[in-house]
């Protein structure tokens, strides 16, 4: 199945980054729901709400990893409403480090968390050593520390005025770790990769991980040697983004929990065969499209190394479906076709002019190779049972 796969996904690649390029116009407006680059999009999502929806976002909880069609998405709001915000919610409910602008999710006891901490840091009197600290919780006559307030309850502020609010939503590169946490990736270039390299990290865990499930289940060496390889590929594509970024990836050390053969290949279908799927693609079409003759290298050379990934994640599914009944293979076809709605649904969201230039697919592209994923393997009976 393997080989099959990754040559419908070199076909597909091929055809895309040859054809769908959207040239973008520089046509300035001073509007800002306006897009001033036809067929390109604006920087971020912008759209205009009410007090009571502008809180309602603001409240909400942060996006849960591992959530089909749930990748984080980080909205602020114009300078008016965040001042009106600010005064119905005096700190330490809002944070005044954000220049006026408030962000969400907004979680109260984390900001006073961290001001205590940057508090701490920055008056030496305010450092206490650990050991006085333990030889004074032991002392007959200490006073146990009074617990911490709870935090107020959030204020929506009686606001009336229409409010501009622009959300940007992360696009993952690679293969998350169960629990993998994202955080939203602003609109500039170095934002995007050092994204990027975060998930590419996180990919090793994720295929050590599998290995190691694998192999509880019996899967044929060759299938765990893949997901080595896979490893090292994925170290290689952190370290050459951290060497774009200037910055160091963190490789994290994630521990298998013993899942189950239906939650193993559950994460597969919606992780592996579509999501990293379509990243592969995404990723040679970068090779195609980004300006910088270095980028198009590490695009295409990461594109070539990810669609073997993406096979890799299909030859697994064949094998797991083994491991299966017929009602769990059934639910595995099913969330399969709800992770390519979900994610078609997400790829709405026009890229920045920063993110364009580094190859980012536009709206446009972005669905077609959706498009031409759901004909070529997402909708194919034998390759999605």
């Amino acid at each position: 199945m393997r080989p099959h796969v990754v040559a419908v996904l070199a076909s597909v690649a091929a055809s895309l980054a040859a054809t769908s390029f959207v040239a973008c116009s520089s046509t300035p407006t001073s509007d800002p729901t306006v897009d001033s680059r036809a067929g390109c999009g604006g920087s971020a999502k912008v759209s205009t709400v009410t007090a009571a929806e502008a809180c309602a976002v603001i409240a909400r909880p942060p996006s849960p990893s591992g959530v089909p069609g749930a990748w984080p998405e980080e909205c602020r709001f114009d300078g008016a409403f965040s001042a009106a915000f600010s005064a119905a919610n005096p700190p330490p409910e809002v944070d005044a480090s954000s220049d006026g602008e408030v962000a969400s999710p907004l979680d109260a006891s984390a900001r006073s968390d961290a001001n205590a901490l940057s508090d701490a840091g920055s008056d030496g009197d305010a450092q206490v050593d650990a050991s006085s600290a333990d030889d004074a919780a032991s002392s007959d006559d200490a006073s146990p520390a009074p617990a911490p307030p709870p935090p107020r309850p959030m204020v929506c502020p009686n606001y009336t005025a229409p409010i501009t609010m622009t959300c940007e939503t992360n696009r993952p590169c690679g293969r998350p770790y169960e629990g993998y946490v994202s955080a939203p990736v602003g609109p500039s270039a170095h934002a995007y990769l050092v994204s990027c390299m975060g998930m590419e990290a996180a990919s090793v865990a994720a295929f050590y991980v599998l290995e190691h499930e694998l192999r509880t289940l019996a899967a044929p060496e060759a299938l765990l040697e893949a997901c080595r390889a896979a490893a090292r590929d994925e170290i290689r594509h952190a370290e050459r983004m951290g060497e774009l970024t200037g910055e160091v990836p963190d490789f994290p050390v994630i521990a298998p929990r013993g899942r189950t053969a239906l939650e193993i290949a559950l994460e597969n279908a919606r992780i592996g065969m579509v999501r990293e799927t379509y990243g592969a693609i995404v990723a040679k079409v970068q090779g195609v499209r980004a300006q910088s003759a270095n980028l198009r290298d590490v695009w295409s050379t990461i594109g070539d190394d990810e669609i073997g990934h993406a096979g890799l994640s299909w030859e697994i599914g064949a094998f797991l479906a083994g491991c299966l009944d017929a009602n769990e293979r059934t639910t595995v076809s099913a969330a399969m076709r709800d992770e390519v709605v979900a994610l078609s649904a997400e790829l709405t969201e026009r890229p920045s002019t920063e993110h364009l230039e580094i190859g980012v697919p536009d709206v446009d592209t972005a669905q077609a190779i959706v498009a031409a994923l759901r004909e070529s393997l997402w909708d194919c009976p034998k390759l999605a049972a």
